[in-house]
């Protein structure tokens, strides 16, 4: 069976990122202490040297993701 995959850059603002996102959120929530968060928020996930992704199966999306662009390294988020 033949699936079909696309990732773009996308914002993670949109209603369906943003249910995955709220959806890993308490997930999360329930494995770490608070103080090991390291989450950004939507505001923050929404800035420049931020790269946004998401995935989609068959047009639902079932992953997301981006790094966070810092000087001389990057950093995987979500």
């Amino acid at each position: 069976m033949s699936r079909d995959i696309v990732i773009v850059r996308s914002d993670p603002r949109e209603p369906a990122v943003r249910r995955l996102i709220d959806e890993l959120d308490a997930y999360q929530a329930v494995l770490y202490p608070t103080e090991s968060n390291h989450s950004l928020d939507l505001d923050e996930m929404s800035q420049p040297a931020m790269r946004f992704f998401s995935m989609t199966v068959d047009g639902d999306v079932m992953g997301c993701g981006g790094y966070w662009r810092h000087d001389d390294y990057g950093e995987v988020k979500r």
